[in-house]
């Protein structure tokens, strides 16, 4: 309920360490892709949150199926939680911030660390090594939670978002957020334990790397 919602954020205000965040996108037309933030047929349908390790809270801010008061209420808790001091991480963020940016007018506040530049700069270089999907089921413990939506059985197409139960896909967007956590706490843990001088100064770097962030470089592992 809303009014569970409006407490936890309180908590999370009060008690979190850091958020990890990620939104869910979707198209209102069959014409529009649902990764292009410049255009007014897409939307963002949710954003989740990982609070503590392996907590999410995922709060709806659009959906044909859903109040739009209720929408327009979680949306300014969405507001209050990324406008905070607490510290930010998601991966590949520069999409989740540049909707956030362009659909919102607002930027996310105190964004501290990306996850997948985190991949590139611990661990690999290699190109097409750095998806979600793929660092959680290496680092997380995580099998391809992306087959999740499609054993539903609801939808043909990847921009069909709004086909989805919002049960569904506040699910799959709860398993990002927790993925990203789990990849953030074991990439601590790894940049602790290597040797090399030059990790610490390109950990450090991240959060500046993140600031360069363009609107060429969108992410279709990022809508639903």
């Amino acid at each position: 309920s809303l009014k569970k919602a409006k407490l936890l954020v309180d908590y999370i205000l009060s008690n979190s360490e850091y958020l990890t965040f990620d939104i869910e996108t979707g198209s209102t037309s069959d014409d529009e892709t649902a990764i292009n933030p410049f255009t007014d047929k897409t939307k963002i349908v949710c954003v989740g949150f990982e609070y503590e390790p392996d907590k999410a809270l995922v709060l709806f801010t659009y959906h044909p199926k859903l109040p739009t008061d209720v929408c327009n209420e979680n949306k300014k808790l969405v507001e209050k939680l990324l406008k905070s001091k607490i510290p930010k991480i998601a991966h590949n963020g520069k999409f989740d911030m540049l909707f956030i940016k362009n659909k919102w007018g607002f930027e996310v506040k105190n964004f501290a660390e990306d996850t997948m530049l985190s991949h590139y700069a611990l661990v690999s270089e290699k190109q097409g090594t750095h998806g979600l999907k793929l660092l959680a089921k290496r680092y997380a413990n995580m099998s391809n939670y992306a087959d999740y939506i499609k054993e539903q059985d609801v939808f043909e197409e990847a921009n069909k978002v709004f086909n989805i139960k919002s049960k569904i896909i506040g699910t799959y967007n709860a398993m990002d957020v927790i993925a990203t956590g789990r990849i953030k706490r074991k990439f601590d843990e790894l940049n602790q334990t290597k040797s090399s001088e030059a990790l610490p100064v390109a950990k450090k770097l991240l959060p500046k790397a993140c600031l360069l962030y363009t609107s060429d470089a969108a992410d279709e592992e990022d809508s639903v």
